[in-house]
């Protein structure tokens, strides 16, 4: 007499070890072999404790985890990163992106590489390029390389290279280089060049 007890789905302590994925299509088999997942198109994705491959849905969650790609209408991350991150709206406390594109973007603790949107907000975070129609700085926040339609910060604006079209700053303004004298520079180290090319002509 088989005295099997089905299973009924429920999760065993071994899959309890592994990455927790909201309406993931047979993720345990493809963790099994090997394979990062991708998950299909879903209404919510939670993503704890893991790394996944490409997440789809409407809405994505996580928390100490990683991804190769998102892609959804919203984007919430706590102590995550992702290589590339594509969204309407997008808010990472103590996370990374390489790349982040959005409507609206809140960073708190954070870092990008690049960032793209319309409105950005940075508290006590940093980016190497960031390009939006609005940028708000709070805190210890800077940005390399920015180019906004305007800036406000409630301190110190500190970019290496910036272009907007107003800044209102509650503290000092650090640039090293300004859309003019970016030009300046360039006009300057092409006239060297074509001079250089010249003599070593002789």
């Amino acid at each position: 007499m088989n005295n099997e007890v089905p299973n009924n789905g429920a999760a065993t302590p071994a899959d309890d070890d592994r990455q927790s994925v909201t309406e993931g299509a047979d993720l345990q088999h493809e963790m099994a072999q090997g394979q990062r997942p991708m998950q299909p198109a879903s209404g919510q994705s939670a993503v704890s404790g893991g790394e996944a491959g490409t997440v789809n849905a409407v809405q994505v969650s996580m928390d100490r985890s990683g991804a190769e790609h998102i892609e959804a209408q919203r984007v919430t991350m706590e102590r995550s990163g992702a290589k590339t991150l594509s969204t309407k709206s997008a808010e990472l406390e103590n996370s990374g992106a390489l790349k982040l594109s959005a409507d609206t973007v809140n960073l708190s603790k954070s870092s990008v590489v690049v960032a793209q949107g319309q409105d950005i907000s940075f508290e006590q975070s940093a980016a190497v390029v960031a390009m939006a129609g609005s940028v708000r700085l709070a805190g210890e926040s800077s940005v390399v390389f920015l180019t906004a339609g305007d800036v406000k910060a409630d301190g110190d604006v500190n970019a290496f290279l910036m272009t907007a079209g107003s800044v209102q700053a509650g503290g000092d303004v650090h640039t090293v280089f300004t859309a003019a004298s970016a030009a300046i520079l360039g006009a300057a180290f092409a006239a060297t060049l074509f001079l250089l090319r010249r003599l070593f002509r002789r």
